[in-house]
């Protein structure tokens, strides 16, 4: 998990408690700029993915990649220009209209499911095949 060092959420023990200890199974990282750390990792192979309500691609349409960094925003303000700009993909969740949006704990939880769960449904061939980043 990459943490900004300004303006990111504390791992705290809030997220400990709420996380039931999961937290303690990720390695987190603070990082002084969030976009130059996502491109790091995209000259590492990742995909950048951006969780973003007006995005036109739905997760669920979506070809989840086995190296994929996904990037939550801020509750109030969505992910930063900046941040935005490095992602490769932007993916929304799709709400009932009745719904504006769902808090960011709900959506990771949501969208981290959906990959998971594309990704073992595909036969172990089609994982080979999966989209790579290009160097």
């Amino acid at each position: 998990m990459l943490l900004p060092d300004r303006g990111g959420a504390l791992v705290d023990e809030g997220v400990v408690r709420s996380s039931a200890g999961a937290v303690f199974h990720l390695p987190v990282a603070n990082v002084g700029n969030l976009a130059d750390a996502l491109r790091g990792v995209r000259e590492r192979g990742f995909w950048v993915f951006g969780l973003d309500g007006e995005a036109d691609q739905s997760i669920y349409e979506t070809p989840w990649p086995d190296r994929v960094v996904l990037v939550m925003g801020n509750e109030s303000k969505g992910i930063r220009p900046g941040v935005r700009r490095v992602c490769d993909v932007l993916v929304r969740i799709p709400l009932d209209p009745r719904l504006e949006s769902l808090n960011v704990a709900v959506s990771a939880g949501v969208a981290l499911f959906e990959a998971a769960r594309a990704h073992r449904a595909l036969p172990a061939d089609a994982r080979a095949r999966a989209p790579r980043y290009p160097k």
